[in-house]
């Protein structure tokens, strides 16, 4: 009769080989966590003053990534104000602009496609710019990923898309000059038609 240890022993001999033998791959797809996803996407920006609208050159974006809390960084603004930050990872973003005059930070997140471009505007205005009115049920916010506080907002705008297009004086523009050559074709129609209408017999 074989000794119950030696049987034991066989067993465990034989499952750890069988744990060796088995694909590296697998066992690292278990135990690894889910990794978060990636893209290449891309941010275009302008950065102007609040007031008097004129570009900011010199200034750097920053773009706090929320789900990994990484930062990216865009180089100085031009003289036009533009600049833009690529290989950004998709989902949202927390922005700030540092200028010479401080930090200002993003009134909203921006999310990012996996794989394309966003373009934002930044309008700086400093927070003892604002008036009282503005303040009310406000804090001055924290620069993103860090504990600091700005020195002012920077109210992003997006490009107007879908209904908000339609909405937006670029898109009532069009709406208009649309209705009005509809007005046009109409009145034109209706003189024509009424000369030629034909005689009772």
């Amino acid at each position: 009769m074989v000794p119950l240890s030696s049987v034991c022993g066989r067993l465990s001999a034989a499952v750890l080989a069988l744990l060796l033998a088995a694909p590296l791959s697998v066992i690292a797809a278990e135990g690894a966590p889910a990794q978060g996803p990636a893209g290449n996407g891309r941010l275009k920006a302008k950065v102007i003053e609040g007031t008097s609208k004129a570009p900011i050159a010199g200034a750097i974006i920053r773009a706090y990534h929320l789900d990994s809390g990484k930062v990216f960084s865009s180089g100085p603004t031009a003289k036009s104000g533009e600049c833009e930050i690529s290989g950004l990872p998709y989902g949202y973003l927390d922005l700030a602009v540092e200028t010479s005059d401080g930090t200002f930070v993003g009134n909203q997140v921006v999310n990012v496609p996996p794989s394309g471009t966003v373009v934002v505007s930044f309008a700086l205005t400093k927070y003892a710019e604002r008036s009282p009115a503005w303040w009310s049920g406000r804090e001055p916010r924290k620069i993103p990923g860090t504990q600091n506080a700005a020195q002012g907002v920077a109210e992003i705008q997006l490009p107007a898309k879908g209904k908000q297009f339609w909405t937006s004086p670029k898109g009532i523009a069009i709406i208009g000059g649309a209705s009005a050559a509809v007005l046009l074709a109409v009145a034109g129609g209706g003189g024509s038609s009424s000369s030629a209408s034909p005689s009772l017999p």
